[in-house]
């Protein structure tokens, strides 16, 4: 029994080494295949029957799609990760997280030329063998969660998806010839800089260097943007 699981091992992982070659998987093959799921809920995989598993999520809004695997085994084995978008095209990874496996061995395969990603862990035998987080930055729509193993395997998943903070407009008053210096937090290079404008320069000015002065009562809007990236105020005058 030993024997056929780790040829079965193998098998697998030679199917994946050629899966790096092979142009990325249909949308509708994956949509017909795919078991829809929801955010925050755990799954158990039933690996009696079946060794290749797909699972549909929504994605709300663009973030971070973090999936939590729990593999145990009672042998040599492997398992794979792969994530795909509403189109087939394999989905990058952007980190992995706090993994811990007993005789353990982790990769990550990237082939450009194919646009293919995925995590492919080589685990042994042990109690909690494979456990962590993979972390992907996706945007707002469907993606699809591809898991292969082995038969007997013990694994369990959850899908969750953080999305950060981001504040669009502040708005504020102040007294007619009053001064605030507004500044930002950049992650450009040196080299860029910030626009500065104001909808009425008359009621609210602003400077290159992004200095407010309050000049008549009324209300103006003063924008700061950087390439793609924009930050609105509004400014209430009052006398």
């Amino acid at each position: 029994m030993e024997k056929i699981r780790k040829i079965a091992a193998v098998l697998l992982c030679v199917t994946m080494l050629i899966r790096v070659f092979c142009t990325p998987i249909s949308a509708s093959e994956l949509s017909e295949t795919a078991k829809a799921i929801s955010l925050n809920e755990r799954y158990v995989l039933d690996t009696a029957k079946e060794t290749a598993f797909c699972h549909k999520v929504t994605a709300a809004r663009a973030g971070d799609l973090k999936i939590h695997i729990n593999a145990q085994n009672d042998s040599f084995d492997v398992l794979s990760l792969y994530v795909f978008d509403s189109k087939g095209c394999f989905v990058r990874y952007s980190s992995i997280d706090a993994f811990t496996l007993a005789n353990r061995n982790v990769y990550a395969a990237d082939h450009d030329s194919d646009n293919i990603h995925y995590i492919w862990a080589e685990f042994g035998k042990g109690v909690g063998d494979f456990d962590g987080t993979i972390t992907y930055s996706v945007q707002k729509g469907t993606y699809y969660i591809k898991i292969e193993t082995n038969y007997g395997n013990r694994v369990s998943f959850d899908a969750s998806l953080s999305v950060p903070a981001r504040i669009g407009c502040l708005s504020f008053s102040v007294k007619k010839g009053a001064a605030a210096q507004f500044g930002t937090v950049l992650s450009a290079s040196a080299a860029e800089s910030v626009m500065w404008s104001s909808s009425k320069p008359s009621v609210a000015s602003v400077s290159p260097q992004g200095r407010i002065t309050a000049k008549a009562v009324g209300t103006a809007t003063i924008t700061a943007k950087l390439g793609k990236g924009s930050m609105i105020i509004k400014i209430r005058v009052t006398a």
